[in-house]
């Protein structure tokens, strides 16, 4: 995936939409390194996670639980606002979302991709995947799907910097993270 990506891998900072049929696909595994890297001197924030965070699974990752932290919201109107305060905060290096659809327009994803880059974080988006028929300034969107083995996910880029979308990659989440 890394080759396929402006800077050989995720980006430091700006905002990345990864749009999915459902959680749990395996999305986090493809994150692994950054947070592991990122948790070692910065906070991890999650914003509406549809599942509480594992930590035993986050530990054997190897990523720094004592810098993680969850948040709720209860109304739209404070989920953009929790990504956009967290994402330029100096302290959050990335942040973890999980909007509500419905309700995120494209001038919330301005504001969030503003955020980001101004706190110097990498501010990730979980959105289904009819969410691609939605305007987004996300600096990068993929579609993940499930691949043909639990151990694979299939990916189309449908944005990134410097190239044009690419379909059909199938990632060995093994081989994403090492484990």
């Amino acid at each position: 995936l890394d080759q396929h990506l402006a800077g050989r891998g995720w980006p430091t900072d700006g905002l990345v939409e990864l749009l999915l049929p459902r959680a749990g696909i395996g999305e986090l595994r493809l994150l692994i390194p950054a947070l592991q890297h990122i948790s070692q001197k910065q906070w991890v924030m999650w914003v509406n996670p549809p599942f509480v965070p594992y930590a035993l699974g986050l530990q054997a990752w190897g990523i720094n639980l004592r810098h993680q932290l969850v948040v709720r919201t209860t109304t739209h109107a404070d989920t953009p606002c929790a990504i956009e305060r967290s994402s330029k905060s100096a302290c959050c290096g990335i942040v973890l979302a999980w909007p509500e659809e419905p309700q995120l327009s494209l001038k919330d994803t301005r504001r969030l991709q503003l955020a980001a880059r101004s706190g110097r974080s990498l501010s990730l988006l979980f959105r289904p995947l009819n969410a691609s028929n939605k305007a987004s300034l996300a600096e990068v969107r993929m579609a993940l799907q499930p691949g043909e083995d639990a151990d694979t996910l299939s990916i189309d880029i449908l944005k990134r910097k410097g190239g044009w979308p690419l379909t059909g990659l199938h990632i060995p989440l093994s081989q994403a993270t090492g484990i």
